[in-house]
């Protein structure tokens, strides 16, 4: 008895390993950061397919944003010392009673908005002041009025 108890015992432990072994599970991808070189060909894309002459200011950092939603949704950001920033964005046209918002988001996940883009030939735009210092990330979302977080990501992007 105490030898088949062993052997159960074994085969059991043996089976629980060898299911939270997986050699063909694939570990997540980070997203990679837009470069420099991609926050200039994004520029020039918004200039070529909205009209919009994108104009940043140069006293602060330019970033591209990340498309979260799969939406061929992008933006460009300039941010300076003085909390000003400014959104550059293609965005699709936002649902029925939604907005497109900026916010700063703190490195403990609270989420502050900047306020929402406004439409500008065939475009969307923010210039804005926000508390930039402490800010971690800047997400661009489609929210219900009066939302008090975002609700759905379509862009966001890491600050330097």
């Amino acid at each position: 008895m105490k030898y088949r108890t062993l052997v159960l015992t074994s085969v059991a432990g043996m089976a629980l390993v060898g299911c939270s072994f997986n050699p063909f599970r694939a570990e997540p991808t980070p997203t990679p950061s837009p470069s420099p070189q991609d926050v200039l060909g994004i520029q020039e894309q918004i200039e070529s397919e909205t009209g919009i002459p994108v104009q940043l200011p140069e006293d602060g950092a330019n970033m591209a944003l990340q498309d979260v939603s799969n939406s061929g949704s992008r933006a460009v950001v300039n941010t300076n010392k003085s909390g000003n920033i400014t959104v550059i964005a293609d965005l699709p046209a936002s649902d029925s009673g939604k907005d497109y918002n900026v916010w700063l988001q703190k490195a403990d996940g609270t989420a502050v908005k900047v306020g929402s883009l406004s439409v500008v030939k065939g475009g969307y735009v923010l210039e804005g002041k926000g508390q930039t210092e402490g800010a971690k990330k800047v997400i661009v979302s489609q929210d219900s009025e009066g939302a008090a977080a975002p609700e759905q990501v379509v862009l966001e992007g890491t600050l330097q």
